[in-house]
């Protein structure tokens, strides 16, 4: 079984009556881009702080690597690379000089692998231009550099495309990525970006009202999902009389110029031949995958009923 790099039980932070985390518990094994989904306010920068013992949790505990992390100790911290909220630099300082010095607080780093770091992060004809001047995009990928700097196994990143323009997105999501497959790298990342967590990670783990709701790998998520056939037959009343016939009238609906229908208790090959005896023309018969938002929001009323 692949090794589990970080993993919380019953993570739990209130302040005062103020509940942020509830009995939070997740996993993340090496290898994985795991991808901390929810709306804003449901606690995910929270939750990551707890994991990097930048905040004391009420309750629960947090392991990474075996190494029960403690509040405060940066030894807890090892081979672990982060940004949480967005990493912040000297902008009259440039690129490389800012890496250098903030590199000092936790690990120190040649100035030969710190260019080395801004080269593979597409950093390397800038590295000497000060701050200020960068995109914000640029600065994301400063901030990934810097959390590369302790040569970490696991990497954390709070929103790191929260943000960006569409080429932004694209540069961070495509490094991070590359990072993944070619350095083996992982990474937890937190977003309530739904397309970006489908196009990016392998693993996802849906926090609602403060709490897990749903974890799992993202394709296993996905089938989890209410199962569809999407078709498409002319005439559009022969072919609605069949699809009632089969399905039953509360297991269809049209949509977009033709029907979905629940698959759960229909045949496909079955309800196509009856389609055709029927005279109708079926130019589009196939499965239809749930989106990622379609998921999330039935987990999260799956919770809150």
């Amino acid at each position: 079984m692949t090794e589990v790099l970080l993993s919380t039980d019953g993570l739990e932070k209130r302040f005062g009556k103020l509940v942020v985390v509830r009995d939070l518990s997740m996993t993340v094994r090496a290898g994985d881009v795991y991808g901390l989904l929810g709306l804003n306010g449901a606690g995910k920068t929270t939750t990551l702080r707890m994991v990097l013992g930048l905040v004391r949790p009420t309750a629960g505990e947090v392991v990474i690597m075996g190494r029960r992390v403690r509040f405060g100790a940066a030894a807890s911290r090892r081979e672990v690379g982060a940004f949480i909220e967005g990493p912040a630099f000297f902008g009259q300082l440039s690129a490389l000089e800012n890496l250098l010095s903030l590199s000092r607080l936790t690990d120190p780093i040649a100035r030969g692998v710190a260019q080395e770091l801004l080269v593979e992060v597409g950093l390397g004809e800038a590295m000497n231009r000060p701050v200020r001047t960068f995109s914000f995009g640029m600065k994301q990928r400063l901030g990934i550099a810097l959390a590369l700097a302790p040569d970490p196994r696991l990497i954390i990143l709070d929103e790191p495309t929260n943000g960006l323009d569409p080429k932004g997105i694209r540069d961070v999501r495509d490094l991070i990525l590359r990072l993944n497959a070619e350095r083996g790298l992982t990474f937890v990342i937190s977003s309530h970006l739904l397309h970006e967590v489908e196009n990016l990670c392998t693993q996802v783990g849906i926090v609602h009202e403060h709490t897990l709701a749903r974890e799992g790998p993202l394709d296993a998520l996905m089938k989890e999902g209410a199962s569809e056939l999407r078709i498409v037959a002319e005439p559009v009343e022969v072919a609605q009389r069949v699809i009632e016939a089969h399905a039953g009238p509360d297991d269809y609906r049209v949509d977009e110029g033709g029907f979905l229908v629940q698959a759960r208790n229909v045949d496909p090959a079955s309800l196509n031949r009856a389609l055709i005896e029927a005279g109708a023309s079926v130019s589009v018969l196939s499965p239809r995958r749930p989106s990622l938002e379609e998921l999330f929001l039935a987990r999260t009323e799956e919770v809150a009923s």
